[in-house]
């Protein structure tokens, strides 16, 4: 148990870093939609995240956050590549 407690903490400081980039409602739909994308190896359906997460209960708040979501795509990018900069650095010039 001690080694998923320790997943979840991990992945939660992971998210974490995309926080300032959405709204706070935004923020809350994020998490769980890419936790799902993380956990489907296949096709990624709204179905199937919910499923992964046993949400399926909020599939309308997620399928209208899938569909009618907005951010700022650039900041995610920005975001995304600071991350992995930090967390797996460059072994090469650049």
């Amino acid at each position: 148990m001690e080694d998923a407690t320790q997943l979840w903490v991990w992945w939660q400081s992971l998210l974490s870093a995309f926080a300032p980039v959405f709204t706070r409602p935004g923020w809350v739909r994020f998490v769980p939609w890419v936790t799902g994308m993380v956990l489907c190896w296949e096709e990624h359906t709204i179905t199937q995240l919910l499923t992964a997460l046993g949400l399926e209960s909020r599939w309308r708040v997620l399928e209208h956050f899938a569909a009618s979501g907005a951010w700022d795509r650039e900041a995610v990018e920005r975001q995304t590549l600071q991350l992995s900069a930090r967390e797996r650095p460059a072994r090469w010039a650049g």
